[in-house]
């Protein structure tokens, strides 16, 4: 198969499971609590990765780039995560993905404060476009359903892609550094 074909077949796959996860979430949730779903997701991700580990090569890490790699890992996966499902339990899977979607715009925002990456008319005109059609999304579902989600639900959902946001603008550098160039 072309490797470009490939690539797009595995881009597709990742979004489709991205745009699920809010609805096998909230099925999740129906049965076992939100800290029980955080903490499953967690340390089974721990565990896939150390089972992962032992099949690759050891590397070496410098004690002060592993303080770094783990304030990134709260803020991708301890603050996201665990902020995320509690949100999920208490709003919609609807507007939880909705919330979602402002990922772009609140990791630009974040980057023009943290990196003073530059915000051009374009950039604030998609800002303006997007978290208008995001707020017209969630208030007609809410209106449209009885208010399902709950604004505490759809706020914590936010809360979780400002942390997510956090981590991609403070870990760009070492990104940059493991993903190869092309």
């Amino acid at each position: 198969m072309n490797k470009n074909v490939q690539g797009h077949l595995f881009a597709l796959t990742a979004n489709i499971l991205w745009g699920l996860i809010a609805s096998i979430g909230k099925s999740a949730l129906i049965e076992f609590s939100a800290l029980s779903v955080t903490t499953f997701r967690m340390v089974g991700a721990a565990a896939c990765f150390w089972l992962l580990s032992l099949f690759c090569k050891r590397e070496e890490v410098d004690h002060r780039d592993m303080l770094k790699i783990f304030f990134a890992s709260l803020f991708a996966l301890v603050f996201n995560q665990g902020v995320y499902i509690f949100g999920l339990s208490m709003t919609s899977p609807i507007d939880a993905s909705i919330v979602t979607t402002a990922l772009p715009i609140v990791t630009m925002i974040v980057a023009a404060i943290y990196l003073k990456e530059p915000v051009t008319n374009k950039k604030v005109l998609g800002i303006f476009v997007g978290a208008m059609g995001a707020l017209i999304l969630i208030m007609s579902s809410q209106s449209a359903t009885g208010g399902n989600g709950s604004i505490l639900g759809d706020l914590l959902c936010l809360i979780a892609q400002i942390s997510f946001s956090i981590y991609l603008t403070y870990s760009k550098d070492y990104r940059r550094d493991i993903l190869p160039s092309r």
